[in-house]
Formats: C-alpha cells, structure tokens, sequence
C-alpha cells in the first residue's frame, strides 16, 4: 500500500516536470525568433508583379505578390495526361500473378490453385512531374516548384525566381 502511494507521487512530479517543459518550450517558440529567417526578411525585397525585374535583385530573395498563372501544365508521359496543376505526383503499385500464396490451399478456388494468386507487390513507384508557373513578369523557378508541395502543402520554402 505504502508503495502504491510513492509510485502515484512520482508519477505525478514526472507529469508535472514534463508540464513544465512543455510550457517553457512553447513560450520559446512563440517569443524567441529564428535570427537567419528574421534577417532574411530584413534583406528581403518586396516587389509587385507588374515590376519589372531589376539585376540589383540578384542573388537576394524576392517576395512576390500577384495572381499566379499557370504558364505549361504538369503532363504526365506515362498516361499521356495534362494537368492544370504546377506539380502533380502519381504513384503506382503493381499486382503480380505468385503461385506461392498466404492463402490457404483450402480457401484457393480452383483457377488459383491452377494459374496462382494475384497479389499486390510491395513496392510503390512515384514520380513527381511539374509544370511551370509564373507570378506577373516572375517566372517560378524549378528548385522552387520541386519544393512547394513536398510536405503536405503547408511547407513555405524560399523561392528563387528567374524571367522566361
């Protein structure tokens, strides 16, 4: 009885220890800001899309704001599809014919146990394909559209942009 007591006292120092780290590691989140990105929007330059592209601007990152345009659409070979979309990902998985099987030979209908059983295969291919976009007299450069859809939608990488 006496160990019961000692046990549900520490557990609860240990669940208040990681309330407490929690707490500290949210407050550094919300107040203490990454300098590299605070400084890299220091020396960022702003432009509208209707500007025209300035060579001071080279090297530095260019904020953008304006109407996307979709300019060549994502195409994929293998089906012979366009997209209207900047980037598209498709994946495939295979199925292969295996006499071999997990199923039960009692649960095999007789054209299974003749020919085989269709399984899936393991493995899935994917392959991003992309189109190409622009933003006024900004073209989105490769590396930027490669980037922008990898994690979810919601990753916010730098862009580079270069005119077509």
């Amino acid at each position: 009885m006496k160990f019961m007591k000692i046990l549900k006292k520490a557990g609860g120092v240990l669940l208040v220890i990681i309330g407490i780290f929690f707490f500290v590691s949210a407050l550094k989140m919300i107040f203490v800001d990454n300098p590299k990105t605070k400084a890299a929007l220091k020396d960022a330059v702003y432009v509208d899309a209707t500007d025209t592209i300035d060579p001071e601007n080279d090297g530095k990152t260019v904020i953008v704001c304006g109407t996307f345009e979709l300019t060549e659409p994502a195409h994929d070979d293998e089906l012979g599809l366009d997209f209207d979309s900047i980037r598209i990902s498709s994946s495939k998985q295979t199925m292969k014919l295996t006499k071999s099987s997990s199923k039960k030979k009692e649960a095999m209908t007789d054209d299974e146990k003749k020919y085989g059983v269709l399984e899936w295969n393991s493995s899935f291919s994917s392959m991003p394909v992309s189109g190409q976009g622009k933003i006024g007299n900004y073209a989105l450069s490769q590396d930027f559209i490669d980037l922008s859809l990898e994690s979810s939608g919601l990753h916010r990488p730098r862009a580079s942009v270069y005119k077509k």
